[in-house]
């Protein structure tokens, strides 16, 4: 690390003593505080590079140069201007050979690029902590209480004899014949399953295999030694954080719950922003999605390996999302959803299979994606919805809210539904605001005053670095009764 850091001053000087910068790229950007080097492309900026290599500086606007969220000094090193719009106050002030006017001041990622090789520190309401919360193993915690539990999945426990030169029947027609007898047998074996089947038959050594077979309307989808476990997967898919349960489809009970950021807040913390870069680059909608069901895919492996299961043997998804989330994530179209009336391609509920979706888990797996109501009102609140009716359904009136990044609030009244929805993670997390920055160590939360002063607390008691929601507000309310 000690060379990269002399071949960066030695570059950076270079360019000081008036020997032309490389014009071409791609150069390299060096950020002591992470300990990472990247390059970046000639005609890209800082932060884009930035988070196409995994460097995770905040951008709540996705790098548009309107929310100055993504501030940075360059100790040495030549930048040039990147083109853009943004809030007065932090203008980029280069010299005619490109350096900085003041090394000291802070300037926003996304609106600077690299003429050299460059050191880049990040301020600290800029650099973007990895949001994941702990496995929590249901069981464990002693509260799994089951559920009514009706999936679309069924389990049949079968004998399977090995073949022989008198019995040459293909694998799959000897576990149909297992089934013959059964109440809705099915009738073919999913493509996407034949493989596992093959290997689970012969994991014994070519005696009579007892196996577990899943069946999903007339198809037989997964195969599995006798004893494990049914595992399906529940998947909520926010704009800004994503939460996975797992539940023994069996029993009805939820074995562990996991939470992480959902990684397509690289590209904007809001859904405009994202909806705005998928429209301009279908490359990226595809790397949005891609984005997505990697996030899935971890959640799933992390949970299952908490309770000492394998990913593979999730034989069922679901997933609700807002509409956006649900379309970004199924590579809908999303230039209709930017603008009113805000009409989405799709409104009824999909089912898929996971290979198609390009997630890790059964092969022969579906997956269920909830309905959308209308608007950016998606299938993370008919879950919600469905998850309180016997609340709602019981009194004359009554409110239902989803308060998130987009929040969903739907009214009930002598048994007649409006539903509504207003993006509000600018009021929540500082979105757009600037110094705005999420409920994170180092925010202001609470602003108050006392002998004409402003007093402000933090989270975490620290230094200030940057303002949310709480403290925006509290902020107004202060300034209003001064």
């Amino acid at each position: 690390m000690k060379r990269v850091r002399e071949r960066m001053h030695a570059r950076g000087g270079a360019a000081e003593s008036g020997a032309a910068p490389a014009p071409s790229g791609p150069f390299r950007l060096y950020f002591p505080q992470l300990e990472r080097e990247i390059p970046c492309e000639a005609g890209e900026s800082l932060f884009h590079a930035a988070r196409r290599h995994g460097v995770r500086i905040v951008g709540a606007c996705g790098g548009r140069g309107t929310c100055a969220s993504c501030m940075v000094r360059v100790g040495a090193g030549v930048l040039r201007p990147h083109e853009g719009r943004g809030p007065q106050g932090f203008e980029i002030e280069l010299d005619e050979a490109g350096h900085p006017l003041n090394p000291r001041r802070w300037m926003r990622a996304c609106r600077i690029g690299a003429r050299s090789d460059c050191t880049v520190e990040i301020g600290a309401r800029s650099l973007a902590p990895v949001v994941r919360a702990e496995v929590r193993i249901e069981e464990e915690a002693g509260f799994a209480p089951a559920l009514d539990c009706s999936p679309a999945v069924r389990v049949h426990e079968l004998d399977v004899p090995v073949p022989t030169l008198a019995d040459d029947r293909a694998d799959a027609d000897r576990v149909l014949d297992a089934c013959r007898d059964r109440e809705d047998a099915p009738r073919t074996v999913a493509a996407a399953s034949a493989s596992e089947l093959a290997a689970v038959l012969r994991a014994d050594g070519g005696t009579p295999c007892r196996l577990r077979a899943w069946q999903r309307g007339e198809a037989l989808i997964a195969f599995a030694p006798s004893g494990r476990r049914s595992l399906g997967l529940a998947v909520d898919l926010g704009t800004t954080n994503l939460a996975a349960f797992l539940v023994d489809l069996d029993a009805g009970r939820t074995l562990a719950r996991l939470g992480v950021e959902n990684p397509q807040t690289a590209w904007g913390a809001d859904l405009m922003s994202r909806i705005d870069h998928a429209i301009g680059d279908p490359a990226l909608a595809d790397t949005l999605r891609t984005a997505a069901c990697e996030a899935i895919d971890a959640l799933a492996h992390d949970l299952c390996a908490s309770v000492g299961q394998r990913a593979r043997d999730i034989v069922d998804v679901a997933v609700c999302g807002n509409t956006a989330m649900h379309h970004l994530l199924l590579g809908l179209p999303v230039r209709q959803l930017g603008r009113a009336p805000f009409v989405a391609a799709v409104r009824d509920s999909l089912d898929l299979t996971a290979r198609e979706l390009g997630l890790a888990v059964a092969p022969g797996a579906w997956v269920h994606v909830a309905p959308n109501i209308g608007g950016f009102i998606g299938g993370d609140h008919v879950a919600a919805l469905l998850a309180t009716e016997s609340l709602w359904r019981a009194g004359a009136c009554a409110l239902v809210m989803d308060i998130g990044t987009n929040t969903e609030i739907s009214l009930i009244h002598r048994g007649r539904l409006w539903s509504a929805s207003s993006p509000s993670g600018p009021a929540l997390e500082g979105g757009h605001i600037g110094c705005g920055m999420r409920a994170a160590e180092g925010a202001i939360e609470q602003v108050g005053l006392e002998g004409g002063r402003l007093v402000v607390r933090t989270i975490g008691g620290g230094e200030a670095v940057g303002l949310c929601g709480s403290g925006v507000l509290d902020t107004v309310a202060a300034l209003r009764r001064g």
